[in-house]
């Protein structure tokens, strides 16, 4: 991610593994150096595809 300086947007549900593959995105996001990247916690609950698919109006706003 240091190296990586195209718009990055990193998605992901809390509860995912209790926290710890937020946490790992987390530092995914502080670590990339890109100026156009954004971080969005899905609250839907909904894994990978289904965040889009199966999460309603959070869903289409992905």
């Amino acid at each position: 991610m240091r190296k990586l300086s195209i718009p990055t947007l990193l998605v992901v549900s809390p509860g995912d593994m209790q926290g710890a593959v937020e946490k790992q995105v987390r530092e995914v996001y502080v670590a990339s150096v890109g100026r156009k990247k954004q971080l969005v916690i899905d609250k839907s609950g909904f894994h990978g595809t289904d965040m889009i698919k199966r999460a309603g109006v959070s869903g289409a706003a992905l």
